[in-house]
């Protein structure tokens, strides 16, 4: 179920709660084990366009520990930080030499100026009194120049439509994030980019991605065939992926990659 919150012009969705024990049971029950190799092709490319190998890089909410691997592989010193504890303890069994960390974004067991860079991939919209302490913890440990690869789901010029079209039902005002099991946001990604600006950082660049999903999440017909494009893992369904994805990401993308810089102490 969603709703829509006018006060930060963000969809509001409601399923499990997004507690460390979600996380734990989710990782677990997807093949943990088989999700710590997976590549996010295009996340590394944007850290070796921005950072040079040996880089201190940071993933804050880093699950099952797939994107600090690869950055490790890739020749930088990388380091993960994830609040679900069962989810941690199977990483570091399988890959003892993967640097993780148990503990919370909002209060990072890390010294400031510490890292040049630092990732988090769907991580800040998980939190229902928003991302100020998340934010702060990121200037914080972040050297002055370091770069911020900042990615979550977003209100796209599609769902912004729908909004102003009043096609989502309002969050009540005695909504209980606790009781009514808040799970994520999708962002407005202007307001997010202005927060981070206010905070010393300076936006270098964005991307919008995964159209697919942000169409067939909107529109309910077109729902069953791409639902089938979405899961295949054939590779003409690759192609057919990467094709739509290409048209529909601007006005559709699901989500949004934010490279941002630190540039004020």
């Amino acid at each position: 179920m969603r709703f829509y919150r006018s006060e930060n012009n963000a969809l509001v969705y409601c399923e499990k709660k997004a507690n460390p024990d979600y996380w734990d049971d989710l990782w677990i029950d997807d093949a943990i084990q088989s999700k710590m190799f997976f590549k996010n092709r295009y996340l590394l490319r944007l850290v070796k366009k921005y950072l040079i190998k040996g880089s201190r890089i940071l993933e804050g909410g880093c699950g099952c520990g797939s994107n600090v691997y690869h950055l490790e592989k890739s020749g930088y010193r990388a380091y993960g930080i994830d609040y679900a504890p069962k989810t941690v303890s199977i990483v570091k069994k399988n890959i003892p030499a993967l640097s993780l960390l148990l503990g919370d974004v909002r209060k990072l067991p890390l010294k400031r100026d510490s890292f040049q860079g630092y990732v988090s991939v769907g991580v800040i919209e998980h939190f229902y009194n928003g991302y100020k302490e998340i934010a702060e913890e990121m200037k914080r440990v972040l050297d002055n120049g370091g770069y911020l690869f900042l990615s979550f789901p977003q209100m796209s010029a599609f769902r912004k439509l729908k909004a102003r079209m009043k096609k989502y039902p309002e969050l009540g005002k005695k909504f209980d994030p606790e009781a009514d099991c808040f799970y994520q946001y999708a962002l407005d990604r202007k307001k997010v980019q202005v927060y981070f600006e206010q905070k010393g950082f300076k936006k270098l660049s964005h991307k919008f991605d995964d159209g697919i999903k942000g169409l067939k999440d909107e529109v309910r017909f077109l729902r069953p065939v791409l639902q089938k494009i979405y899961d295949s893992r054939s590779i003409s369904a690759k192609i057919i992926k990467r094709l739509l994805n290409l048209l529909l990401n601007r006005f559709f993308g699901h989500s949004v990659i934010l490279v941002l810089q630190k540039t004020m102490v």
